[in-house]
């Protein structure tokens, strides 16, 4: 298979949607060090995982763009088959320009515990922008195999087109419920547009975040609006595109591995047996609250560990948490705030 033959445009789509899913696996991941406040520098696991993934859509992107160049010439592919990538294209510059201001922003102050930021913020949208990209592209290749369109690629490759579609659907979901988190990060607002410094997040003096306010309100009903749309547009979609049942169920317990194992696996990991430092999020870090999380996920408790094993849940837990932190359902499934 020669570089800029039509049948490379299966694997750039199949790479695309690839590096967009491992990007929300390693957002969602950062987010949760964040919250139990790992102090961390630019050069983490997560980070490793979020900019593999960015650097396989930009691959894709550009890959993509240069075969666009050359199909056009020759006038062997319809321009619609590179509609997508040129999308994520838009979005991965939208990446490279903020990687450097991340880099620079760990690297000056270490621990950076919120969404809205500018670096985070371009970041978010670049992904957004790259995965909805990547999944309109390889829909348009599902739509073209089904009409008997012109199709470039071996049987084999062609046959893997739903598959990347269903992951593409996946990953677009999660990075929608992402984007309900920064748009309601009341804290990163705060802190960005300087109506709140760190110290008054620590000793928690914020008014537009700690206690009850209009502000958290409006958040909550906000993300849940853009939950509810996300999933409902993922729902429909997926109803479109294939007529076997259990493909919107498949998608879904995708999405579920990964809030499992980004989040909370993670978590109730650090909480059992590495004892993070915590942050204004979560405070008085216990195993407890570990064993807690992984209730979520029994399977987590079925893993031998060389640590002590969490304790299971139970009414003697309920009535010590009575006079100090507990953990609320933000963020999913996971935003560790102090009562």
């Amino acid at each position: 298979m020669k570089l800029l033959a039509p049948e490379r445009l299966i694997p750039i789509y199949a790479l695309g949607v690839v590096g967009a899913f491992l990007q929300i696996t390693g957002a969602q991941w950062d987010v949760s060090a964040h919250i139990l406040g790992i102090v961390e520098t630019f050069f983490t696991p997560a980070h490793t995982v979020l900019y593999t993934g960015i650097g396989m859509v930009a691959i894709a992107s550009l890959s993509g763009l240069v075969l666009r160049t050359n199909m056009a010439a020759r006038g062997k592919l319809s321009p619609s088959f590179f509609r997508g990538v040129s999308i994520a294209a838009f979005g991965t510059a939208l990446q490279i320009i903020a990687a450097p201001i991340d880099f620079w922003w760990h690297s000056t102050y270490g621990f950076d515990p919120f969404l809205f930021t500018p670096a985070h913020s371009l970041l978010i949208v670049g992904m957004i922008i790259g995965g909805v990209g990547m999944l309109i592209g390889s829909m348009r290749l599902l739509r073209a195999r089904r009409a008997g369109e012109e199709f470039p690629g071996p049987p084999r490759l062609v046959k893997l087109v739903p598959a990347i579609v269903i992951l593409g659907l996946a990953a677009v979901w999660a990075q929608l419920n992402f984007l309900g988190y920064w748009a309601t990060d009341i804290t990163g607002m705060a802190y960005t547009f300087g109506y709140c410094s760190i110290l008054q997040f620590r000793a928690f003096r914020c008014s537009p975040v700690n206690g009850d306010s209009l502000a958290s309100l409006v958040s909550f009903l906000v993300a849940s609006g853009i939950f509810a749309a996300a999933g409902t547009i993922i729902f429909w979609t997926s109803k479109s595109l294939f007529r076997r049942r259990g493909v919107t169920t498949g998608i879904a317990l995708i999405i579920a591995a990964v809030y499992s194992a980004a989040v909370l696996g993670f978590s109730a990991f650090e909480l059992s047996f590495s004892n993070p430092p915590g942050s204004w999020y979560v405070t008085n870090i216990s195993p407890d609250q570990g064993a807690r999380i992984a209730l979520f996920i029994p399977i987590y408790l079925l893993v031998p560990d060389s640590g002590p094993r969490p304790r299971p849940f139970n009414q003697n837990l309920v009535e010590k948490e009575q006079n100090g932190p507990t953990i609320h359902a933000h963020r999913s499934l996971l935003c560790l705030r102090r009562r």
